[in-house]
């Protein structure tokens, strides 16, 4: 036992040597290049911050009632494209009694009209709380790309008109708000160009 002890600690010591010696090395490489005041978060004897990001304070429940979060893929995405987001929120209030739907209504349908899609999430939003029979007090979107066109459009739809008073937050990620004719990147004019054959495919078959 006393020498399986002498083992893990000797091993202990020789990781924590090695990862030191590297560190420096990788720090020298860096600087040599860029900034000579480098510092690791591991060169710091005590916390940065003395404040966790996950508290484990006590907190009161969240009395605000049901707050129904809609999460919005993008084109040509899916259901699953935002799952990580539902992660984050869920981590980070605990307490919050929030419900989440991940759409999947243009599942197949963002090379559509806009309308399509706006008549398909409307419904989609409709029938979920039918469904579950859902009391929302407030009512958040989540967008990616496309998917944030598609919810500014919902909300100014006529028929979102009886939700617009539950309305609390709305996060755009990487939505196109300013359009993308002035762009200058190639990764985006790669997916226009890729958006155009297949438009020009569907309605191919559809003649």
């Amino acid at each position: 036992m006393f020498l399986v002890l002498n083992f893990v600690f000797f091993f202990q010591k020789y990781s924590r040597f090695r990862f030191v010696v590297h560190k420096e090395k990788l720090k020298a490489l860096i600087s040599s290049k860029h900034s000579s005041n480098l510092l690791f978060y591991s060169d710091y004897s005590i916390p940065i911050s003395p404040v966790p990001y996950f508290s484990q304070e006590i907190i009161p429940f969240d009395s605000h009632g049901l707050h129904l979060i809609v999460c919005v893929h993008g084109l040509d995405g899916n259901s699953a494209d935002l799952r990580l987001i539902k992660t984050y929120l869920e981590l980070c209030l605990p307490t919050s009694q929030l419900d989440f739907l991940m759409s999947s209504a243009n599942h197949s349908t963002t090379f559509d009209h806009i309308d399509v899609m706006v008549t398909h999430l409307i419904d989609e939003i409709d029938s979920y709380i039918d469904r579950y029979n859902l009391r929302v007090k407030r009512l958040s979107f989540v967008g990616h790309s496309l998917g944030n066109l598609i919810i500014r459009a919902t909300v100014a739809h006529e028929r979102f008109k009886s939700y617009r008073k539950l309305l609390y937050t709305y996060l755009s990620l990487s939505g196109p708000h300013l359009g993308t004719l002035y762009n200058t990147s190639g990764l985006v004019n790669t997916g226009r160009i890729s958006m155009i054959e297949k438009r020009f495919e569907v309605e191919k078959k559809s003649i």
